[in-house]
């Protein structure tokens, strides 16, 4: 495979390991679930890891927004830090 030329050989994402299919059992279930749902959730965006960051970002604003006691914050933080 060629590599693209607007991307720079030291770029770390090119020398990333892409799951090329659902993890390997464990053997424990908890831990196969966590995964399956890990590998599923890194899938659904192409395990893109920028588009996944933006997507559960926004889902923590809207459960900020609509819930904000479940939102945990530090001691001093204010209700909407750099908005």
């Amino acid at each position: 495979m060629k590599p693209a030329s607007d991307v720079p050989a030291s770029d770390p994402g090119r020398s990333r390991n892409i799951p090329t299919g659902p993890p390997a059992p464990t053997g424990d279930p908890l831990i196969d679930e966590v995964r399956a749902i890990k590998y599923e959730l890194s899938a659904r965006f192409d395990h893109d890891i920028g588009r996944l960051g933006a997507y559960l970002k926004a889902v923590q604003e809207d459960i900020a927004r609509r819930e904000p006691q479940r939102v945990v914050r530090r001691p001093g933080q204010t209700q909407h830090p750099g908005i």
